[in-house]
């Protein structure tokens, strides 16, 4: 079965490779949730059970079929032909004993159901991983500019007054009391969306995993990104071995790949042997019982050339899975790219946002006391402080981009590892 085949792929793949995340983290608390009571789930789990017991039904063809015939003849009176017994019981047995292959392509074709339906599961619940993956790491933006923009609004607060001040005593023009009041007023609109998307991303966060999350929940163990220990071209490799979409049309070209057998079959006549055993006769009454024992051909031809076409059709399918899995795979190796770049070329760009952040209030507690000393205006102390805060929230950003990059990689290359639960 294609889920024993993954746990498998799994286990053998080296986890200790990476570097390993924080244990019972929030975001692997939610996603064992999510996998253990989705409804989802419930759905392909149900399918899977039924396509197993399809596999039972398609090795029970291979015995023999028995059949039981009971009949009463109710004649008239001058029927020659049913002067017998009213009542004629025959058991029989039928084993086919030659039909080309069609009952082994039939047993195949359940078989690659059972891995089709085992594919659907897997990709469901990776699937619902990502997008808990996903609203996790816009939590985690959101978390983090809400105590930036929390510190930018009490020093804006502050400046703000200070203006006011200054409007009164005669110092500054009333347009600057106006401009401080919109740039205050612009840090609270970016506050309050911030809290909208925190917000937004926890109720995805309790409609996956049926229960309410808060944030405190959340932020106390937060998952964070780690340095990747895997090279582009193992983690490659890794995502094609663990994929679940690839293994869903591997195993429909499979399954059509047994159609096809199925239906050449169906051009050959089925050889099959019949035991009889018959009670009563409608022509002698009271005789013994009779054995009788027959071979037999029996054809499963349809209309026309309909079995030809069918076979095209099934080899149509066959092909269009083949190729729909390069397709597949062609996806899955740019997803792998992307977000190894994105992990890759993050770690340049976080430096250089860490140390411009750190230039940035050097430079606002510069111009603070060149304020005092009166070379630097109020325009200049606000400007400082909005770049600050630009540069803090596009290193929030940078660094909920990076979790959900890396727990996306984990998704794809060590699934079975990432949906373990703490």
């Amino acid at each position: 079965m294609l889920a024993a085949w993954l746990v498998a792929i799994g286990s053998s793949l080296p986890w200790a490779a990476w570097a390993a995340p924080q244990t019972g983290s929030s975001l692997q608390v939610l996603i064992a949730e999510v996998l253990a009571r989705h409804p989802q789930l419930a759905v392909q789990g149900a399918s899977l059970r039924a396509a197993e017991a399809g596999v039972e039904g398609a090795r029970w063809q291979f015995y023999p079929t028995p059949s039981l015939s009971v009949e009463n003849a109710a004649v008239s009176a001058g029927d020659s032909s049913y002067t017998g017994d009213k009542q004629v019981t025959i058991l029989g047995l039928r084993q086919s004993l030659w039909n080309a292959g069609r009952l082994s392509a039939n047993l195949d074709r359940a078989r690659a159901t059972v891995l089709l339906n085992s594919a659907l599961l897997a990709e469901s619940r990776l699937q619902l991983v990502m997008r808990v993956i996903q609203a996790y790491g816009e939590w985690a933006a959101a978390h983090d500019k809400q105590k930036i923009y929390a510190t930018g609004l009490v020093l804006h607060q502050q400046m703000k007054d200070m203006v006011v001040r200054r409007v009164q005593e005669g110092q500054s023009a009333p347009s600057d009391q106006i401009l401080a009041e919109e740039r205050l007023a612009m840090l609270e609109a970016d506050a309050l969306a911030s809290g909208t998307q925190k917000q937004t991303a926890m109720l995805k966060l309790t409609q996956l995993a049926g229960r309410p999350v808060l944030e405190p929940e959340l932020a106390q163990r937060a998952a964070t990104a780690h340095p990747l220990a895997h090279t582009l071209e193992q983690l490659l490799r890794q995502a094609q071995d663990s994929s679940p979409t690839l293994a869903r049309y591997r195993a429909i070209a499979q399954s059509q790949a047994s159609l096809v057998a199925e239906r050449q079959a169906d051009q050959w006549p089925e050889v099959y042997a019949r035991l009889e055993r018959q009670f009563g006769n409608y022509s002698a009454p009271g005789r013994a019982p009779v054995t009788r024992a027959f071979i037999g051909l029996s054809t499963r031809f349809g209309a026309g050339l309909s079995t030809q076409s069918s076979i095209a059709e099934a080899r149509g399918q066959q092909d269009a899975a083949l190729a729909e899995i390069e397709v597949q795979r062609l996806g899955l190796q740019e997803q792998v790219m992307v977000d190894h770049t994105v992990l890759v070329q993050s770690d340049a760009r976080r430096l250089a946002l860490q140390q411009g952040a750190a230039k940035s209030q050097l430079v606002q507690q510069s111009w603070d006391r060149q304020f005092l000393s009166g070379r630097k205006t109020w325009q200049d102390l606000m400007n400082s402080a909005r770049e600050h805060i630009q540069l803090e929230t596009q290193m929030a950003d940078l660094e909920a981009t990076r979790l959900v990059a890396f727990w996306r990689l984990l998704a794809v290359t060590d699934y079975e590892h990432l949906l373990t639960p703490p």
